[in-house]
């Protein structure tokens, strides 16, 4: 769980540098448009005021006596009005399409920031539950641990206790007890503890599984057994 909320929160942060990249592009577009828009007012304005001029000045020459001699100018003026009027039709609806543009983009970076601040929020909260499982995930570790030590110490007193309980004494010829089930303590690998057997090829060292020095893998420790009278022991120190 915690491997998929990091690749998420690993998507998330990228999908955030995408739409931080894809936001910078549209501020961008939207400055040139804006800057285009300015230009096209600019020259709209020019033309107007050049269309004001002429009709000035064609209303002066309504206004002359002698229409003949400025009659030629005054259809040159109607003239270079209607081609200035044919420009400015084309530039007003250009100017129309470029304000829809700029609406458009503008929701369009609304969107964007408005994704981009629920994905930072999303990641946060991603953030914040990692660091809980990974918490829930050391506190389960540490009671886990504390549990197994318990009982493993159970095990091995339960062991004792078992083989404490199955002592059983025989007799031998020379007078001496065996304690046959029960492994007492020893000095020597080479000498028993009870009938003083010292032939080694009499005497054999096999695994104590009473004994666990490794819970995993599994290693038991060591124990001899005499072959005269059967008696097992274990030497700490020889």
């Amino acid at each position: 769980m915690v491997d998929k909320k990091s690749q998420t929160l690993i998507e998330n942060e990228k999908t955030v540098e995408e739409l931080k990249i894809e936001n910078a592009n549209l501020k961008n577009q939207l400055s040139q448009k804006d800057h285009d828009k300015e230009i096209l007012e600019t020259k709209i304005d020019e033309l107007i005021r050049e269309i004001a001029q002429n009709r000035e000045i064609i209303d002066k020459i309504n206004a002359n006596k002698a229409y003949k001699s400025t009659h030629a100018t005054f259809e040159k003026l109607m003239e270079e009005n209607t081609k200035l009027n044919t420009t400015i039709k084309p530039l007003k609806k250009k100017i129309s399409d470029l304000e829809s543009e700029i609406k458009t983009l503008n929701e369009i970076v609304k969107s964007i920031e408005s994704d981009y601040s629920k994905l930072e929020q999303q990641s946060d909260s991603y953030k914040s539950s990692i660091v809980n499982l990974e918490q829930e995930k050391t506190q389960i570790k540490e009671t886990s641990s504390k549990k197994i030590a318990e009982i493993q110490g159970k095990k091995v007193k339960k062991a004792k206790k078992k083989e404490d309980s199955k002592v059983t004494e025989e007799f031998k010829p020379d007078g001496r007890i065996a304690a046959k089930d029960k492994i007492v303590e020893g000095t020597s690998r080479r000498k028993c503890p009870i009938c003083g057997n010292s032939n080694t090829h009499l005497i054999r060292e096999v695994t104590d599984k009473s004994i666990i020095i490794l819970d995993y893998p599994k290693v038991y420790g060591k124990k001899f057994v005499c072959g005269e009278c059967g008696q097992s022991w274990r030497v700490k120190k020889e």
